[in-house]
Order: structure tokens, then sequence, then C-alpha cells
């Protein structure tokens, strides 16, 4: 029901604008860009993303996510340099999220980089990058972020060659 989801959310964007606040718009438009994306309209998502980096210039705290959304959007979309920018707006939400000591959100961009990683043949750099992350938990191994951050280390193990003993 992408459809439906997108008139709704671009319908509460238009009251919320209409209302005269603007604070968090960047926000608001990133999840509009997802919405775009998931429904196949990556052209339009990309749009939109941009336009969520530029309705939230002084709203730095959403930076990480912003960039690790543009980064699905230009994975996703697999064209001509596409991989190379995405891995560049990984890196750059995976350091502005330690800037920012916001380690879920440090885990979620590294876990989407690992992945990327993993699918370039780097798994020894995914699993170096993540792993670390992934230490820095002492609770909270049931939520969606580190259930999957697990699963990917897990496959990175299976799939890298062990030392000899």
């Amino acid at each position: 029901q992408y459809e439906e989801g997108i008139a709704m959310l671009s319908a509460g964007i238009g009251r919320y604008l209409d209302a005269g606040t603007h604070s968090s718009l960047g926000l608001y438009l990133s999840r509009l860009a997802i919405g775009h994306g998931q429904s196949g309209d990556i052209d339009l998502a990309l749009k939109t993303i941009a336009d969520a980096f530029g309705a939230s210039p002084y709203e730095k705290m959403h930076l990480p996510d912003l960039h690790r959304i543009r980064a699905d959007l230009l994975w996703l979309r697999g064209e001509s340099g596409d991989l190379e920018a995405a891995e560049q707006d990984y890196r750059q939400s995976v350091e502005i999220s330690g800037e920012f000591k916001s380690i879920s959100q440090k885990m979620r961009a590294s876990t989407r980089l690992g992945r990327l990683l993993q699918s370039q043949g780097r798994g020894t750099e995914a699993q170096t990058l993540l792993a670390p992350v992934y230490a820095k938990f002492t609770e909270g191994f049931d939520t969606a972020d580190l259930v999957e951050a697990r699963a990917l280390l897990d496959e990175l193990a299976a799939e890298l060659p062990r030392e000899s003993e």
C-alpha cells in the first residue's frame, strides 16, 4: 500500500508546513524518501532525500540517518558509481554518529556498510568495522538493529578463512 502511505506522508508534511513549523522537516522528508524507495521510485526517493538534507541544515542530529538512507537508496539503484557514493555516505553516517556518540545510529550505519563491503568480497574489512561497534552494547541484543548486526557478524565469521592453529 505504498501509494496510500506516500499520500498520507505527503499530506501530513503539507499540514505540518501549513502550521508554520519546520523543525524536524528533514526527518519527515527522509521517511517520505524511504516510502518512495520502497515503492520502487528511486529517483524520486533520491530527490526527496536531497530535499531532506536541504531542510535540515541546523538539525545535525538527523545527518547520520540522512546519509544512511541516501546510501541505501544509491545501493538500491545500483547505477554506475552508485556503490562508491553509497559507501561514502555510509562512512559519513558512521563518522557523524561517532562524533555525536550515537551508538545506535553508528550500529545501523556500520551494519549497512558491512553488508555493502560483504557484497564486494571485503568481509575482513566489514568484520573489522562492525565488531568493535557491536561490542560496545551491553543490552538490547533482541532489538532489530543488534539482531541484524549479529547475523552479519556470524555470516562474516563463517565466510572468512580460519587462521591455522
